[in-house]
């Protein structure tokens, strides 16, 4: 059994300097690939290798550091959606030029809640929607909804178990049939939402 994971192992070193960038996006991405590899990966000349790289969660903190200034788009996103990327990396993607990257870091379940909160500032559709659906985002941030007008945005943060009652207040007047029908429906409405509920046209 020993000698079959050192051979595995031996083969991943070994594909892991292949000239195919194919074969060394599997190394990085593979569970069984040996940790001392993956800092070596992550300087590949190859784009999609680093972001392999930069998406594994087995990829030690300082390569992760690396992969968060990377010259590629691709590179930053994935490495702002990994949930051992370091706080100080997270806040400086979270102010990234590419909304790519500052949706990834939105979405990431590990982002500083108060990095979330700065992040409802950005007027980018993709960031809300990450905003939204990151069950980390403080549920009185949740007030993006007020900013976006996506009825799909607005059900994705509505699906959230607990909604402060204000923001609930101000959705059940949102000009949104939608959004003031999953106000009606939701666990944690309040008995005087649905007052002003029932008089809805």
């Amino acid at each position: 059994m020993v000698s079959t994971a050192s051979s595995r192992a031996d083969v991943l070193v070994a594909l892991s300097r292949d000239s195919d960038p194919a074969m060394r996006v599997g190394v990085a991405a593979d569970p069984s690939t040996p940790a001392a590899v993956l800092p070596e990966l992550a300087h590949d000349p190859d784009t999609l290798v680093r972001a392999a790289v930069a998406a594994t969660r087995r990829t030690p903190t300082a390569s992760l550091q690396v992969l968060a200034t990377d010259a590629d788009v691709e590179v930053r996103q994935q490495v702002a959606g990994n949930v051992y990327l370091p706080p100080d990396a997270l806040a400086r993607l979270a102010a990234d030029p590419r909304s790519e990257v500052r949706a990834g870091v939105a979405g990431n379940p590990r982002t500083p809640g108060s990095i979330l909160t700065n992040l409802l500032d950005d007027d980018d559709y993709n960031v809300a929607w990450a905003l939204a659906d990151n069950p980390s985002t403080p549920y009185d941030a949740r007030v993006i909804l007020e900013q976006h007008e996506s009825n799909e945005l607005h059900d994705e943060a509505l699906g959230a178990k607990c909604i402060p009652a204000d923001i609930l207040r101000r959705l059940a007047a949102h000009n949104s049939v939608d959004a003031r029908y999953q106000v009606a429906g939701h666990a944690s409405t309040p008995v005087d939402v649905f007052t002003l509920l029932a008089a809805d046209p």
